[in-house]
């Protein structure tokens, strides 16, 4: 429930700075972190290998959570 928190937190304060949307970066190896980002309705925007032998998600969604 920490990261669920942690989320609505930071999802309240950017929505008050006039942002529309979150975005996040996910290691490509962790189905648990997938997993977890897809319950709270983010959706993939790209992928990225931001040094070689690292795979990453860009993941994105609208505010509100």
């Amino acid at each position: 429930g920490l990261a669920r928190a942690l989320y609505a937190r930071f999802a309240a304060w950017a929505a008050a700075q006039g942002h529309d949307r979150l975005a996040c970066e996910v290691d490509g190896t962790n189905p648990g972190s997938e997993t977890f980002h897809a319950r709270l309705r983010f959706t993939k925007l790209g992928h990225g290998e931001p040094y070689p032998g690292k795979a990453v998600r860009y993941l994105t969604r609208p505010l509100p959570l």
